[in-house]
């Protein structure tokens, strides 16, 4: 495959990092644009990029606001988005990079993965902007936080007021980071719940750009976007036809595994989308792209964007 790494200029003047993998034997059949989740950047996604590639996918993706190089060019700590809407922002961000892959593959489909934070930023982008897709894949996702955001978000408001918008909060790596990998104890590292393979999961520890503190404003924009994501007449705006695809590990901590999942396609199926799979992976923690059993959750992806085309 062949790599390349530029920037495009968002509508407020940052720098928005983005890498674009493409296959260099044979002509895309279509583009996957990945959203990446909180605390890692583009890059961990090179070996799922180069499966992509293998069979055909172009693959464009950025760094989000306060992630991985492009929180390098806002001169900002990691794990802060924007001193305004910047969830917002995030999304639009998508957007920009959805455009930027209109105008360089023209005609091809364009399908949509989000993992983690990136799928919940996602489904945001499927409310807003869900004509410029051709298909939508959620990693690690959730549809059930019901009242837990008030209550973050009740937390996160607290917590900016003692340690400022941009500062590092224990109280919410504790319920967030700590508090998903506690059924795993006693654990060889605080991101056993990422994955079973200790050697990724020795990656992301060893990796400066990965298990960052975020902001208490960062957490408060993510809360804010779920509940934007869960109100009935937001769901209403996705294109019924768009087809969506749910995967989680059965035992990923940070969205409840199947219960999550299985609220996100309840709403989806409420909302009159007409297709909307779902793939629990036995004992599969969150990334499930970068589990023990990845080339077979590859395999399948392949499969299930093949069948979209």
């Amino acid at each position: 495959m062949s790599a390349a790494e530029f920037q495009l200029t968002t509508t407020d003047g940052l720098a928005l990092f983005v890498r674009a993998w493409l296959p260099e034997t044979r002509s895309a059949k279509a583009v996957v644009q990945i959203a990446h989740g909180m605390a890692e950047h583009s890059a961990r996604y090179e070996w799922l990029a180069e499966q992509l590639n293998n069979a055909g996918y172009a693959v464009v993706m950025n760094d989000h606001r306060g992630h991985g190089e492009t929180a390098v060019a806002q001169k900002l700590p990691h794990g802060y988005f924007s001193d305004a809407k910047g969830w917002e922002k995030v999304v639009d961000d998508l957007a920009l990079v959805n455009a930027y892959i209109r105008s360089e593959h023209p005609g091809l489909p364009v399908f949509l993965l989000g993992h983690s934070m990136g799928s919940h930023i996602s489904q945001s982008y499927l409310i807003r902007y869900g004509n410029t897709i051709d298909a939508a894949m959620l990693s690690g996702t959730n549809g059930a936080a019901g009242p837990f955001q008030y209550v973050g978000r009740l937390v996160a408001f607290i917590e900016r007021l003692r340690v400022g918008a941009t500062g590092a909060s224990a109280v919410l790596d504790a319920t967030s980071y700590d508090a998903f990998n506690k059924p795993f104890k006693p654990a060889r590292t605080r991101f056993d719940w990422l994955s079973r393979d200790t050697a990724q999961v020795d990656k992301y520890v060893a990796d400066p750009w990965c298990g960052f503190s975020c902001s208490p404003s960062m957490w408060s924009d993510l809360l804010k976007g779920v509940g934007f994501n869960e109100r009935d007449k937001n769901l209403a705006a996705i294109p019924k036809t768009l087809p969506v695809y749910l995967i989680t590990g059965s035992e990923d901590t940070s969205n409840n595994a199947e219960t999550g999942v299985r609220a996100l396609e309840k709403r989806y199926l409420k909302a009159g989308i007409a297709q909307v799979d779902v793939r629990i992976y036995e004992d599969g923690r969150h990334e499930m792209f970068n589990e023990t059993n990845r080339e077979e959750v590859a395999a399948e992806t392949i499969a299930w964007f093949d069948s979209c085309l």
